[in-house]
C-alpha cells in the first residue's frame, strides 16, 4: 500500500474544491464491452512524460486500474480510474519525484466526447482527476486531462491539461500541464460513442 506524506495532504486538501466542479457529460449512445463481468481494468505504459511550466519529469512506466462496465447505449461518463502510481521519476536536475492517483475521492471520471468510427479511437476527458505529482519536498495536483482510447490495440492515451487549485513546487494553479503516456488496456475492451 503505497501512501502519501504530509505535504501530499496538504495539497490534497487545497485540491478538492476545484475538483468537485466539473460534471461528465449526461449525452447518451456510448456502448462499452468489457470481458471482465466485474467492469474492472488494469493498465500499464511506457514512459510518461510529466510538464508544467518550467518543470519537466520523467517516468519509466505508470500502472492504472479502474472500472469500464459494459454498457450499451449509456451516458458519455463511461466509468473511472480508481488507483494508479508511478515510481522512480526525475527532472532535469536529477530530483527524484513519483505520481500517485487516489481511490478515496470520485473523481477520475472517464467521460466519452467524441469517436472516430473510420479510426476506432474515443476522445475523453478525465474529470476530477486526482492526480499528484510529488517529490520529497512539496507536490501539485492536476486538473482535468484530455485523452483518446484506440480499440485497435486496446491503448490508452494521456495527453493535455493543467494544474489544480492551490498549485505547488512554484508552479501556479491553472498553469498548462502535459500528461503524455500510452497505456495498454487489459483486458481489451472496445468502446464506441453516437454515430458509430
Amino acid at each position: 500500500m503505497r501512501k502519501l506524506g504530509t505535504a501530499l495532504a496538504a495539497s490534497a486538501a487545497l485540491a478538492l474544491p476545484v475538483l468537485a466542479a466539473p460534471t461528465a457529460s449526461a449525452a447518451s449512445g456510448w456502448t462499452v464491452v468489457n470481458p471482465s463481468s466485474a467492469g474492472v481494468f488494469t493498465a500499464d505504459s511506457g514512459t510518461l512524460t510529466i510538464t508544467a511550466g518550467s518543470t519537466a519529469i520523467t517516468c519509466p512506466t505508470m500502472h492504472l486500474s479502474g472500472t469500464l462496465p459494459s454498457v450499451s447505449s449509456g451516458p458519455a461518463g463511461l466509468g473511472r480510474i480508481g488507483n494508479g502510481y508511478a515510481e522512480n521519476c526525475t527532472d532535469a536536475k536529477g530530483v527524484t519525484w513519483g505520481v500517485s492517483i487516489s481511490n478515496a475521492w470520485t473523481g477520475d471520471i472517464l467521460d466519452g466526447k467524441s469517436y472516430d468510427a473510420a479510426a476506432g479511437r474515443a476522445e475523453l476527458t478525465v474529470f476530477n482527476p486526482f492526480i499528484i505529482v510529488h517529490s520529497t519536498s512539496c507536490s501539485f495536483v492536476l486538473s482535468a486531462l484530455n485523452a483518446n482510447y484506440t480499440n485497435g490495440g486496446s491503448v490508452l492515451r494521456t495527453g493535455q491539461g493543467a494544474v489544480g487549485y492551490g498549485g505547488g513546487c512554484g508552479i501556479a494553479a491553472g498553469t498548462a500541464a502535459s500528461f503524455a503516456a500510452a497505456f495498454t488496456v487489459s483486458p481489451a475492451i472496445t468502446i464506441t460513442g453516437p454515430g458509430a
